[in-house]
């Protein structure tokens, strides 16, 4: 607005000079006709902005929009039907959305995260609180997960309306259904490390295997010598006695603690969601009809990730501030 406000100015201004309007809408590079109607408005009324066009009044007061705000401050999952009649504003619950995007407040989807009992937080916050400063370049970063075809919903697309029908607008559904895959992978500062696909239920026995034929040879084709910092989360066959003993007899790897319910602390969640990112990116076009083709996208996408060397990098660098970001959250779940 300050912009125009200031072209107004100059037009306004070179016709004083003796200008004709012509030639000041090109000397400014205005058209013509809004040359004209400046100078007019100029000379008529000796005004260089518009006149306020009178509209339809507000339907609500500035006190009433306020308490419109503080009630959906106060209860953040109301809708703006229940924000409207619990605040008693006098308009619709669509110009009670208005009156709230006016302050910022905007419906979004929400975060979903695990509920924190007290146990959990306070953990959370004594092993955020004595890691700040710990080199978690030397880590190794583990977890599972599973990825289904149909994790995602329904995808987005950006059409006009009355063409929600369009061929080239809908989302294929293939009578194969949902088609699901559990890997296990690892990761550390200078990348991403071996992926290994989990049949059936993830036992002691499946665990074991992996840690013993996979991590430990893939690691060390990364990490030759020196000790090994493990990391894994506190899932019950990560816990069990006998993955413990095997660790005993493991010199060469310190496995580190673990708080419970921490996958804002562990840095290879944000790979598992830039790999289903890939996924996702032509789920609309051919979703995998079986699990051994989901695998092979899968493998495909980690391996894609696996060239950006410099995300491992800022992922790793970011443990010092995803600690500190526990601490200042008092061990809630923070943006990580």
């Amino acid at each position: 607005m300050a912009e125009r406000q200031q072209l107004r100015l100059q037009v306004i201004g070179l016709i004083r000079a003796g200008h004709s309007a012509s030639s000041a809408a090109r000397t400014i590079g205005v058209p013509l006709a809004t040359a004209k109607r400046w100078a007019k408005l100029f000379h008529e009324n000796n005004e260089v902005s518009n006149r306020a066009i009178p509209g339809r009044p507000r339907i609500s007061t500035r006190e009433e929009d306020a308490i419109l705000v503080t009630e959906a401050e106060n209860h953040p999952f109301r809708s703006a039907f229940e924000l409207k009649m619990a605040s008693n504003f006098p308009g619709s619950p669509l110009t009670a959305r208005r009156r709230l995007r006016e302050r910022g407040i905007r419906s979004r989807r929400t975060a979903t995260k695990e509920h924190l009992k007290i146990e959990h937080i306070v953990d959370r916050l004594a092993y955020a609180t004595i890691r700040q400063d710990f080199d978690w370049r030397n880590v190794i970063f583990s977890d599972e997960v599973v990825v289904s075809s149909s994790n995602y919903g329904p995808p987005r697309v950006y059409r006009i309306d009355g063409h929600r029908y369009d061929e080239r607008f809908v989302a294929r559904l293939y009578k194969s259904g949902r088609v699901s895959v559990a890997c296990w992978g690892w990761m550390s500062y200078d990348g991403a490390g071996t992926l290994e696909r989990i049949h059936g239920r993830f036992t002691v026995d499946t665990y074991e295997h992996i840690l013993t034929n996979v991590m430990i040879p893939s690691a060390r084709e990364w990490y030759p010598e020196g000790r090994l910092h493990f990391q894994q989360d506190n899932h019950p066959v990560h816990t069990a006695i006998r993955i413990q003993e095997w660790f005993t007899r493991r010199p060469d790897i310190e496995l580190l603690e673990w708080p419970p319910y921490a996958p804002d602390m562990n840095p290879i969640e944000n790979v598992w969601a830039r790999v289903k990112g890939i996924l996702r990116s032509n789920w609309a076009e051919a979703p995998p009809r079986t699990s051994d083709e989901l695998w092979d996208r899968l493998l495909n996408a980690w391996e894609e990730v696996a060239t950006d060397v410099d995300l491992f990098h800022n992922l790793v660098d970011s443990m010092p501030r995803r600690m500190r970001a526990v601490v200042n959250a008092g061990s809630l779940w923070t943006k990580y």
